[in-house]
């Protein structure tokens, strides 16, 4: 039983520090109509108001912030050339 109210007194705790946090982002980082910050919509459906709301969390977008955004597929350059054809005329007279 013990271990019970200590489950239920930490997801409380949990809670209440997100609701906190979220309401504190919700100040510094205000909704924009384009952009990084508007607000997402779901088309519909079932699961529509809990998609929108973690997609609109400011909490959820702070923690997803420390992970790198991926390259799109036309940004990346070409890998570099191997081989003698890709030292310039400098190394080429070293390596011999």
């Amino acid at each position: 039983m013990d271990s019970r109210v200590t489950m239920v007194a930490a997801v409380t705790m949990v809670a209440a520090g997100v609701g906190l946090a979220e309401i504190r982002l919700r100040r510094r980082r205000p909704r924009t109509a384009h952009g990084r910050y508007a607000d997402w919509v779901h088309p519909g459906g079932l699961l529509a108001g809990p998609m929108r709301a973690l997609a609109n969390s400011r909490v959820a977008r702070a923690v997803c912030e420390v992970f790198p955004v991926p390259a799109m597929g036309a940004a990346r350059r070409p890998a570099p050339r191997r081989g003698r054809a890709a030292l310039t005329r400098w190394e080429v007279s070293f390596s011999a």
